[in-house]
């Protein structure tokens, strides 16, 4: 049986191509159950305002507050559909970030928060570097190990912390093109024994069938998730109605092939 929801999706409030409805109504055709609309929030001070990202967790609440009274609406529309409310939120190792982002949890209406990181940052989170755009930089071999050392650091951390529902896409940084599948082993294993501590769920993403020609995260780190029995589901990141469910059946026979035993769903 092909999982029938996803949790991770973007509308046109962040980077994706449709609209909220246009989601639900993809959704409805494929029969699915459910669909979380999981639009990026990166609240950072060195970032400029976007469709991403906000300098501030002040400069962010109300747009936030109108997009999730937008996905409410739309859930209120389509009764026979359950239509969750979330967001996918990169986590920045900056002094007070963290209480601050507590604080703005309890001012927001959300179903679940999802951890996914994008971008690399120095030590004290004051530096940003975006992996889609890394190669760009073009810094030195020794400051490039430093940044991603830091980044999975930071998802470390960012899971310890038990604010997020989900961690997404372990090994995003692979899109960098700088580094490869075997690169900071030691720092992926640490992140797994985190999500095991916690008892918190992770993805397999379908979306870097696309991206970078395989799942994230890599097939090793899979079997290590499988190891430490935590809960797993599928994700397809999907950014316009056309991939929404896309690679499921794939997942799936891999997830099969694994044997895995905990799956999860809100």
């Amino acid at each position: 049986m092909i999982q029938n929801f996803s949790l991770h999706t973007h509308t046109t409030f962040s980077d994706g191509k449709n609209s909220i409805s246009e989601m639900v109504a993809q959704a409805k055709k494929l029969g699915w159950r459910a669909i979380g609309i999981s639009d990026h929030l990166s609240i950072h001070p060195t970032l400029s305002k976007g469709y991403t990202y906000f300098s501030s967790f002040k400069e962010a609440l109300e747009p936030v507050k109108k997009h999730i009274a937008a996905i409410r609406q739309v859930g209120e529309e389509n009764p026979e559909i359950k239509v969750y409310a979330g967001f996918e939120v990169d986590y920045f190792p900056i002094p007070g970030w963290l209480d601050e982002f507590r604080e703005f949890k309890q001012k927001i209406d959300v179903d679940y928060l999802i951890n996914g990181n994008h971008q690399v940052t120095n030590k004290d989170g004051t530096e940003v570097y975006e992996i889609y755009h890394f190669q760009r930089y073009g810094l030195s071999e020794t400051k490039i190990k430093e940044l991603f050392r830091n980044h999975f650091n930071n998802i470390c951390e960012a899971v310890e912390s038990g604010e997020f529902t989900f961690l997404a896409h372990i090994d995003f940084a692979r899109w960098s093109g700088v580094i490869g599948e075997y690169d900071f082993v030691d720092e992926i294993k640490g992140i797994v024994t985190a999500l095991k501590v916690q008892k918190m769920p992770t993805e397999i993403n379908t979306k870097g069938k696309n991206s970078i020609g395989s799942f994230y995260p890599a097939r090793w780190i899979m079997e290590d998730l499988v190891k430490n029995d935590i809960p797993l589901l599928i994700s397809d990141d999907a950014h316009s109605v056309s991939q929404l469910g896309q690679y499921f059946g794939e997942a799936e026979d891999l997830l099969v092939q694994l044997n895995t035993a905990k799956r999860w769903s809100l």
